[in-house]
């Protein structure tokens, strides 16, 4: 898949501004050092989605705020050990009796946590029964233009 088919050029022009290009890829040893700090702490393994949407943005901070088509644009930090994640989400998520989420990093000022469940469907800590997106690019485009 192409980059124009991918994102709408104004995501594509935040992205590259922090640092995203096509055929970004992380180095094994963030992913494991990742995984190994969740699973350590919180007894959570990376999923496959998780991964992949590591490897390929793991480590950038991407800055869009303002208003955006429907609300505020977020930025976003992909890195999971910031935001809330983790235990605690687990936990919360697990009472409620929905599906396992993985953190990817956090959205905002670090307000929240944006996750994903195995399948590959994003979702805000704040928003647990409706995904942000069914997979990354959607919930990238949503995010970083502030469309519902």
């Amino acid at each position: 898949m192409d980059i124009e088919e991918r994102f709408p050029p104004e995501v594509t022009e935040i992205l590259t501004k922090c640092g995203w290009f096509e055929g970004r890829k992380v180095g094994d040893e963030n992913i494991e050092f990742w995984r190994n700090e969740r699973l350590i702490s919180d007894g959570v393994d990376m999923p496959r989605a998780a991964k992949a949407v590591l490897k390929e943005f793991g480590g950038l901070t991407i800055i869009s705020d303002g208003r955006g088509v429907d609300c505020a644009r977020l930025s976003m930090e992909f890195d999971p050990s910031s935001g809330d994640g983790g235990q605690f989400l687990k936990n919360y998520v697990d009472s409620a009796g929905v599906k396992e989420f993985y953190p990817l990093g956090a959205y905002g000022d670090g307000d929240g946590t944006f996750l994903i469940e195995p399948g590959g469907a994003v979702y805000a800590d704040f928003q647990l029964d409706s995904p942000i997106g069914k997979n990354i690019d959607e919930a990238l485009v949503k995010l970083l233009l502030g469309i519902r």
